[in-house]
C-alpha cells in the first residue's frame, strides 16, 4: 500500500505548485488591462492635470441607543493634490469640526464649533486620506504610479471584472476594474 502513495504525492505535489505560479505573460496582460483603464478615464494626459478633488457625504445616522441622538450629518472633503487635505464635518454626537493638513509640512489644524483650534503634528490619517483618494478615484496620478504586476485569477473573482496586483513603491495595491 505504502508504494502506490508515493509515486501519487510525487506527481500531485509539482502539479500543485505549477497550478499556483501565475502565467508567464500576466505581466503584460496586466499592463495591457492598465492602459486599457488609464485611457477609459480619458488618457495619462488628461489624469495627471488633476490637482483638487471634492467628496461630499449625506448621511442619516442612526445609533439604536437612546443615549444617543440620531440625526443627519454631512462631510465635504477638500483634496489638494499631492499633499493637502480640508475636512469639514457636522455629525449628531460628534459636533463639528474643520481639518486642515499638510503633509508636505507634516502639520495640520483641528477647529472646534466653540473656535478651539488645536495645531497637530499626527497627520497620519489625512496623508492616507490623500493617497487614497488618488488610487480609489483615479488610479493613476502624477503623484502616485502603481506599476502592473500580475492579473489576479480567482474562482471568486466575477467574470466581468478584472483584477490587477499592482506596486507602489514597494506597497501591494489590488485594483478592481
Amino acid at each position: 500500500m505504502k508504494r502506490g502513495i508515493l509515486p501519487w504525492i510525487l506527481v500531485l505535489i509539482p502539479l500543485a505548485c505549477l497550478r499556483a505560479q501565475p502565467p508567464a505573460d500576466s505581466k503584460e496582460a496586466a499592463t495591457t488591462i492598465w492602459e486599457q483603464m488609464i485611457d477609459a478615464k480619458g488618457g495619462r494626459k488628461h489624469l495627471y492635470q488633476i490637482e483638487t478633488m471634492v467628496q461630499e457625504i449625506h448621511q442619516h445616522l442612526s445609533f439604536h441607543n437612546p443615549r444617543f441622538k440620531d440625526g443627519d450629518s454631512h462631510f465635504v472633503k477638500a483634496f489638494a493634490f499631492p499633499d493637502r487635505e480640508w475636512d469639514w464635518s457636522m455629525a449628531p454626537l460628534f459636533g463639528g469640526r474643520v481639518i486642515t493638513a499638510n503633509s508636505a509640512e507634516g502639520s495640520g489644524y483641528v477647529g472646534f464649533p466653540d473656535n478651539e483650534v488645536r495645531k497637530t503634528s499626527d497627520i497620519r490619517r489625512e496623508k492616507e486620506f490623500i493617497e487614497h483618494a488618488q488610487l480609489v478615484y483615479l488610479n493613476e496620478s502624477r503623484w502616485l504610479k502603481p506599476k502592473p504586476v500580475r492579473v489576479l485569477l480567482d474562482r471568486d473573482i466575477p467574470h466581468n471584472v478584472e483584477a490587477i496586483e499592482t506596486d507602489l513603491d514597494g506597497e501591494r495595491v489590488d485594483f478592481w476594474i
